[in-house]
């Protein structure tokens, strides 16, 4: 199933990546105006420059604290606070290079070093902005930008969840933000490349994706149990 093409500010347009097989769906937010995609034989042929961004301590640490903020933000009973993992980001930076909003097999990574035999969930986001070029790799501001699209997206899908129940709205799927708040899921690592052009939109444009281990979106359970109310 193919995510839905979004538009936010500006020349900018994000997508999330489709769900994944045997596992809660994912979908990202429902689009302020709609954007069309280019054709599959468009977005995949022209030759492609890839740039991975290099992500300083300072961007790392300002990511994993946004993500753990929200992840406190839900009134869970119990829910650890994420670090950063480099074996995670380093899967991660070949999910991003990959330029395409596809998930990675799930088979694989079972097989990251560190998670040998253990399911790592996995996020992935793309956007593009006009005038974009190889060399806004480097560029923080853009990079930092691309993260917070990027988790403004997954984490917009709260709306379509309803923990009591453990569903999601029809016609919604709902597992990028489940996976964000995974009770279980302890460590993140994330990558952001520069690619000419990103897959979904045959433009330049920025993939990010993000590996959660253990990672969640079991069938059947909830990602996390609420906290009691007050008495």
């Amino acid at each position: 199933m193919a995510g839905v093409l979004v538009a936010l500010v500006g020349a900018t347009s994000v997508e999330a990546a489709p769900s994944a097989p045997n596992r809660t769906q994912r979908t990202p937010t429902l689009p302020p105006r709609a954007v069309t995609l280019p054709s599959a034989s468009q977005a995949h042929s022209a030759p492609q420059t890839v740039a991975l961004a290099p992500l300083s301590a300072a961007q790392k640490n300002a990511f994993v604290a946004s993500v753990n903020a929200l992840r406190a933000s839900v009134g869970a009973a119990a829910m650890p606070q994420l670090a950063w993992d480099e074996n995670l980001a380093t899967y991660a930076a070949g999910v991003a290079k990959s330029c395409s909003v596809e998930h990675s097999p799930a088979e694989a990574r079972k097989n990251i070093p560190g998670w040998v035999g253990t399911y790592v969930g996995e996020n992935v986001a793309a956007a593009t902005v006009t005038g974009l070029t190889l060399g806004d790799a480097t560029n923080t501001t853009k990079v930092s930008a691309m993260f917070d699209q990027g988790l403004g997206m997954w984490w917009a899908e709260k709306a379509h969840y309803d923990l009591a129940a453990n569903t999601c709205k029809p016609g919604q799927v709902c597992g990028h933000y489940t996976q964000l708040v995974w009770s279980t899921s302890t460590k993140i690592g994330c990558a952001v490349a520069l690619c000419t052009p990103q897959k979904t939109f045959n433009a330049p444009g920025f993939t990010l994706a993000c590996e959660l281990g253990a990672g969640g979106n079991t069938f059947g359970q909830r990602p996390y149990t609420a906290s009691s109310p007050a008495p």
